[in-house]
């Protein structure tokens, strides 16, 4: 990751040489300090905004170096993380010197779709571009509570209900 200044362009940090991900780098507030969690090919990193300095790491590798689908803040200093080509999910709770995993398992393996957290379930589409489920689960523990057919694409919420994007088709 780097950070330019916003008017000059000039690189004001950057955190490391290692390969990058695909997802966005998504910024969060921990203990009053501005963060960014970003994911590189093999791991998922918090990085201080302020000098670009590495907080944690936790390893997560996927077939080909893919991590695309971006990281989700979840209640509570916890964060969500999903990757597709079968590697799976994860809940993390995350410090500021620290990162542990609360639960990992393979119920949303996300090829590159966001996932959505609303009333103390994730949701998301656990499938590569063949094809997959939307799915529910439950925040503290990972179970899923549905799934259902879903084909390839995106989906929102808005005003409490799911706004389903399936490619070229709004439904």
């Amino acid at each position: 990751g780097m950070a330019l200044d916003r008017t000059t362009g000039k690189t004001k940090w950057e955190s490391g040489t290692a390969a990058a991900g695909y997802a966005s780098p998504v910024p969060f507030q921990l203990g009053g300090r501005s963060c960014v969690a970003l994911f590189v090919a093999k791991a998922l990193v918090g990085l201080n905004t302020a000098d670009g300095k590495e907080l944690w790491r936790f390893p997560w590798e996927t077939k080909y170096d893919v991590n695309a689908a971006d990281p989700v803040g979840v209640p509570g200093d916890r964060m969500f993380i999903s990757s597709g080509y079968d590697r799976g999910c994860a809940l993390l709770k995350v410090g500021l010197d620290q990162v542990n995993k609360v639960w990992e398992n393979k119920e949303i393996a996300s090829h590159f779709s966001g996932i959505k957290v609303w009333k103390g379930c994730l949701y998301g589409v656990s499938g590569n571009t063949g094809g997959g489920n939307l799915k529910c689960l439950d925040i503290e523990t990972g179970t899923e509570k549905w799934s259902k057919p879903y084909g390839f694409g995106s989906f929102t919420m808005a005003d409490g209900r799911q706004v389903e994007y399936e490619v070229g088709f709004v439904s």
